[in-house]
């Protein structure tokens, strides 16, 4: 199963739902580009995903 990382603007925007079996892990304190904008969020929210029963 794919798990979304999206920033957190993008994840309230988001048409995945855990309805419909899709785990979303937004990064925190960012907009569109994650990785730039929140690297150590980025980072925390990969480990949570991947921590999953599901991984990323």
């Amino acid at each position: 199963m794919r798990t979304p990382i999206p920033g957190r603007v993008a994840a309230a925007a988001s048409p995945h739902s855990p309805r419909a079996g899709v785990s979303v892990v937004p990064v925190p304190d960012c907009g569109h580009n994650t990785t730039p904008d929140n690297p150590q969020g980025f980072v925390r929210a990969t480990a949570a995903a991947l921590a999953l029963p599901e991984g990323i």
